[in-house]
């Protein structure tokens, strides 16, 4: 139950940091749910390219240079 915990507990700090999840204002029915869904499709490419910086900045980087977003698209 502990591993579990910590795992479910280091998942929602990634998605706090890198996305901003505890800020979000999304309140209007499945808005929070779907969202939740998207963060994890978008984490997942993230995760596979190999980089030296953290995700957060590897996110900021795939929305500015065009070169870098497609490496994350094709993993």
């Amino acid at each position: 139950m502990r591993r579990h915990r910590g795992i479910d507990n280091g998942l929602h700090c990634v998605l706090s940091i890198v996305f901003g999840e505890d800020r979000s204002r999304a309140r209007k029915e499945n808005a929070q749910a779907n969202l939740v869904i998207v963060r994890h499709l978008a984490l997942s490419p993230l995760k596979r390219v190999p980089s030296n910086g953290g995700l957060k900045g590897k996110r900021k980087r795939a929305g500015r240079d065009d070169a870098c977003f497609l490496a994350v698209l094709h993993g």
